[in-house]
């Protein structure tokens, strides 16, 4: 490709609809990060109650980094601006093995129902 010339390439949300929709892992798991992976999180999990896709959501809480999101969380769905079905669509743990598994279980659950 000479100077001047672009590609057009799908960006990382066609990564995440093809991977939310159709992917080969249980669910999708947040690591500690910032706006970027806040947006990614909560546009994913959008996308879950719209249903879009039936993968579960998870959140690695190391030293309790998402502990205000997980309270903001459970605070809309108590002022009922949320199902609370849809707040306890997230997974969160501390350990990555135990996220992954319970995102697993909670993903095949959804699956059989």
């Amino acid at each position: 490709m000479g100077p001047g010339r672009r590609r057009a390439r799908r960006g990382g949300h066609h990564a995440r609809a093809q991977g939310a929709d159709g992917g080969t892992y249980a669910g999708v798991p947040a690591l500690l990060g910032g706006l970027g992976t806040l947006e990614e999180l909560l546009e994913v999990w959008t996308w879950r109650t719209l249903p879009l896709h039936g993968k579960s959501l998870g959140l690695l809480d190391i030293g309790g980094f998402w502990d205000p999101l997980v309270a903001l969380i459970r605070r809309a769905a108590d002022a009922g601006f949320m199902d609370p079905a849809t707040a306890d669509d997230v997974v969160v743990g501390d350990r990555l093995d135990d996220v992954l598994q319970r995102l697993a279980d909670a993903t095949g659950a959804a699956a059989s129902r």
